[in-house]
């Protein structure tokens, strides 16, 4: 039976914290290293069970970030178009006083 790996630091500040705590940026860096190491041929089962049980959280929680993303930059896109909005109408007034 072969001994784990013994963790690096990185791996086991991903594990300590909170994984809704993490960065994006850290999210997708510790998929980039669960995908390396699941290519391993010398992992153990278990370890790649917990591995992609770990990944799928993880991908989970990323989509979260990326969906929060996603409403604040239709919420910002809105507030830009309502603002041009307001903004038309007066320029179209102008140019009538101008016309006359």
């Amino acid at each position: 039976m072969e001994k784990k790996k013994p963790h690096t630091d990185t791996e086991m500040d991903v594990h300590a914290h909170d994984k809704s705590a993490l960065s994006f940026g850290q999210i997708i860096s510790r998929i980039e290293t669960i995908n390396e190491k699941m290519d391993d041929p010398a992992i153990e089962l278990e370890e790649m069970i917990s591995l992609y049980e770990e990944g799928l959280k993880l991908i989970r929680r990323g989509r979260e970030i990326l969906s929060q993303a996603d409403l604040r930059i239709q919420k910002l896109e809105l507030s830009q178009k309502e603002e041009e909005s307001r903004q038309e109408p007066a320029q179209a007034d102008d140019d009538e006083f101008t016309l006359l």
